[in-house]
């Protein structure tokens, strides 16, 4: 709660309609918001009321508060009017509180427990008073008669410096070094001056009021707001009471009870000053949610129609019942779990826990949770730190399936579902993946920055997918990665969600060139990454070296820091000097073959160009690369004609040489009737017909008649005995799997399809080992030499400067030369 109106406080003072205001504009907004309704965000208070709030006059609050806040638009006033139309009052809604109503996971979006907690703490600090016997008695500042000059000034700084401080009343201090001309003042004073945003000696003058006042105790190196302390209760005091109590027979459990009570029987007659009030107790941690569901410690239910009470809140049956309860303090068994909380609870290693000793002391390992034999009492909860890391070590940020990222999240979101009736829409798809990022996703009011992120999200699930295969659920990754993300992000408030989404929590993130790599670990295995590994050895490796030579270097074994440092150095700057020509190389290399590459490229560009501009060595028409498309098909229509002949021969004329030459005259006969009835009928079609037309016509002719050939030499070959012996030998070996089927004829369905596949391939195989005997017996005329370039170009020449020879006869009857259509070369029939 404390950290939650810290972090409201210092929105509303960054409000650029306050931004470089008189410190008592800022105070007189930030009590208005305090006061102000939490549904209306709208409080109804006179100049005079406020002024006593601000310690400043009427006067004062008119002329240089409300007029100021008007000006800006910080606030909207509205005159309340009575029945008889005069002025009753005036009622100022705070502009930066209505703004954010909406605005779910946004630091002013404060819950009605929190500005009722901001309230009540304002009135503990400065609150006028209103009587002696009053339930609200008069604040701290006003007891001490802190008002005019300043006085705005010292309660807001005073705000500050408790809403900093921590539950011993110690505010931490800026640190580094200071310079010489604010050193004098203390660095007590420049820790003030950075809350209020103002000069180091105006808050050196402002902390000594509030010394004067003593609202606050400074000594050196420490800055101590008693008020705090004094709220949550004095551990120490408690430890102290309990050994003057307590006997030593009693066990150490009687014992911290015993000093719980003595502690609450000496408050009771004490006057001290508790900023959570009388009569009830606040919780220190009023978003944990490991307390026990009956414990009297839960906040209850802020809608509960018979009560209107604070978060934190313990109601007593009679008056004398709240005048004898406890003053606020630490619960005497509260039963919370609170993880992830080292050191002492706050992160800072030189901070023990409250209850061992008044000041800080050496801290070790286990420090902040001392065991039974180092003093605990039974009222002193120790914090978990067993399982965790170290303190100053980095936790381990990847949670577990199931393990929540931030209760600042849960209850952001919490939030979202009672104003809005249900979570966050997100993308239908993708509820899995964003649901740790609702609250953030709830945030993106446009539907262009919803469609973008979208988008965004999509394609990082594109990428886990292509890197780590389809084997990984990318959706589980991405929704872990986003865990992790909100974990660092901690109770750091989003300011920007759109930039926080798409640039730091859906980016993956890795120190090695692996993209199987997030944030250390394997993406697929969720193992360590290896690479990863690897830099880091290579780091240490480098320092083991750096230490090794600075030990050689020196006499006497020690190795002074600095000469450490500087060898390390020297390290460094030799590894980068050799990564330097290392990749120097590596792009002369790339160079080198992007060259040789292009060269290449170059080569078979120019010999393409050169193979394309030779003329047809049949026909002579130019830029042919050698063949033009009429002659190709013409020779096409030869080899099909020629190889048709070697299928019937294969088939039928292996017995004898007369049944070989009738399988050549009928097989030749049948293929070229049919390729000069193609072309007989694409003549008769009539119209213009070029020759490449006629010769297309001829090729496909002869394709379809050595298909028809070929299957028909395949049924052929179906029916020999090897074929139909391959056959009955898998029809038998399906049929003894006949009880993998569910009846005898589904048996023998499958029997006969696999046997007929088997006759089938068989018929192929036969087929094609007839063919190469067939060729294997035919004789080879000797290959052409290859003509050298010289002869080659001589022959383009020739081909240029030469007459077209004289075609040669062809099976393909080519069309006499029609009206219109292109002269090209001899259009004369040929016979076959």
């Amino acid at each position: 709660m404390g950290f939650r109106l810290l972090t409201a406080v210092r929105a509303l003072l960054a409000d650029p309609r306050l931004v470089g205001r008189k410190d008592v504009v800022r105070l007189g907004t930030l009590v208005l918001m305090a006061k102000a309704s939490h549904g209306s965000c709208r409080v109804e208070i006179t100049a005079k009321e406020l002024g006593r709030w601000l310690g400043v006059s009427e006067s004062t609050v008119d002329h240089e508060v409300l007029n100021v806040l008007r000006d800006v638009d910080a606030v909207a006033a509205r005159v309340l009017r009575g029945g008889d139309g005069l002025p009753t009052g005036v009622e100022y809604r705070v502009e930066a509180l209505w703004e954010a109503r909406n605005d779910v996971g946004a630091p002013l979006a404060l819950s009605k427990a929190e500005l009722a907690t901001l309230l009540r703490f304002l009135e503990e600090l400065f609150a006028p008073g209103w009587g002696e016997q009053c339930a609200t008695p008069p604040g701290l500042l006003v007891k001490k008669g802190r008002r005019g000059r300043g006085a705005a000034s010292d309660r807001l700084a005073l705000v500050l410096l408790a809403l900093h401080a921590r539950p011993d009343g110690r505010v931490p201090l800026v640190g580094g070094p200071l310079a010489k001309k604010v050193a004098r003042h203390g660095r007590a004073a420049v820790t003030l001056a950075r809350m209020l945003g103002c000069r180091v000696p105006v808050a050196a003058t402002v902390l000594g009021r509030l010394v004067a006042a003593e609202a606050v105790t400074v000594a050196p190196g420490r800055l101590v707001v008693p008020a705090v302390a004094a709220a949550h209760g004095s551990a120490s005091a408690a430890a102290d009471d309990a050994e003057l109590e307590s006997s030593a027979s009693a066990d150490r459990a009687s014992a911290g009870d015993a000093a719980g009570c003595v502690r609450c029987a000496r408050r009771e007659e004490s006057d001290v000053l508790v900023v959570e009030g009388d009569g009830w107790r606040q919780l220190s941690w009023d978003d944990l949610g490991g307390a026990g569901e009956g414990s009297g410690t839960a906040p209850r239910d802020l809608d509960d129609a018979d009560s209107d009470l604070f978060a934190g809140q313990v109601v007593f049956e009679t008056f004398e019942a709240s005048c004898a309860a406890a003053d606020p303090h630490a619960d005497h068994a509260v039963v919370a779990d609170v993880r992830g909380e080292g050191a002492g609870g706050f992160g800072f290693s030189g901070e023990a826990a409250l209850g061992y000793c008044r000041q800080p002391v050496r801290a070790c390992e286990g420090g902040n949770s001392p065991t039974l034999e180092d003093g605990l009492h039974g009222d002193v909860t120790a914090v978990d730190g067993g399982a965790g890391p170290l303190r100053g070590d980095k936790p381990d940020l990847l949670l577990a399936e199931g393990e929540s990222g931030s209760s600042a999240a849960v209850s952001t979101l919490e939030a979202w579902r009672d104003a809005s009736g249900g979570p966050p829409q997100v993308p239908k798809g993708l509820e899995r993946v964003l649901e740790p990022v609702a609250m953030v996703w709830g945030r993106l009011d446009r539907l262009t920055t919803r469609r973008y992120v979208t988008k965004v999200v999509r394609a990082r699930l594109g990428e886990i997918s292509g890197a780590c295969g389809p084997g990984v659920d990318a959706e589980r990754v991405l929704r872990e990665r986003l865990k992790r993300r909100l974990t660092e992000q901690g109770t750091v408030p989003v300011t920007d969600p759109v930039g926080w989404l798409v640039g730091r929590a859906l980016p993956r993130r890795a120190l090695c060139p692996d993209s199987r790599c997030d944030d250390g670990r394997r993406m697929d295995t969720r193992a360590d990454c290896a690479a990863c590994q690897m830099l880091v050895l290579d780091g240490r490796a480098l320092r083991s070296r750096a230490f090794a030579k600075a030990a050689t270097a020196l006499a006497g074994g020690r190795v002074d820091r600095l000469v450490f440092e500087a060898e390390l150095n020297a390290c460094w700057q030799r590894e980068a000097a050799a990564a330097a020509v290392r990749r120097e190389d590596a792009l002369r290399q790339r160079q080198a073959r992007e060259r040789v590459w292009a060269e290449q490229r170059a080569q078979r560009a120019a010999q393409e160009a050169a193979r394309r501009a030779l003329a047809c060595t049949v026909c002579g028409t130019p830029e042919t690369a050698g063949l033009c498309g009429r002659c190709r098909d013409e020779r096409r229509v030869e080899e099909l004609v020629a190889e048709g002949v070697d299928v019937a021969v294969a088939t039928w004329g292996m017995s004898g040489e007369a049944d070989r030459l009738d399988a050549v005259r009928r097989t030749e006969r049948d293929m070229r009737g049919a390729i000069d009835q193609a072309v007989r009928e694409l003549l008769a079609a009539g119209g213009g017909v070029f020759a490449e037309s006629v010769a297309v016509a001829a090729r496909l002719a002869a394709e379809l008649q050595l298909g028809a050939l070929q299957r028909r030499a395949v049924n052929w070959f179906a029916y020999q005995p090897l074929a139909q012996a391959e056959y009955e030998k898998v029809f038998a070996t399906e049929m003894r799997r006949s009880h993998l089927h569910d009846s005898l004829e589904e048996a023998r369905e499958a029997a006969e399809e696999s046997a007929q596949t088997a006759r089938f391939n068989t018929a192929h195989a036969l087929l094609n080992d007839q063919l190469r005997t067939l060729r294997a017996a035919r004789p080879t005329s000797e290959a052409d030499a290859e003509p050298d370039c010289y002869s080659q170009a001589a022959a383009q020449v020739r081909g240029l400067i030469r007459p077209a020879p004289p075609e040669r006869a062809v099976s393909v009857r080519r069309p006499p030369a029609l009206p219109g259509s292109p002269a090209r070369g001899s259009e004369a029939g040929v016979g076959a």
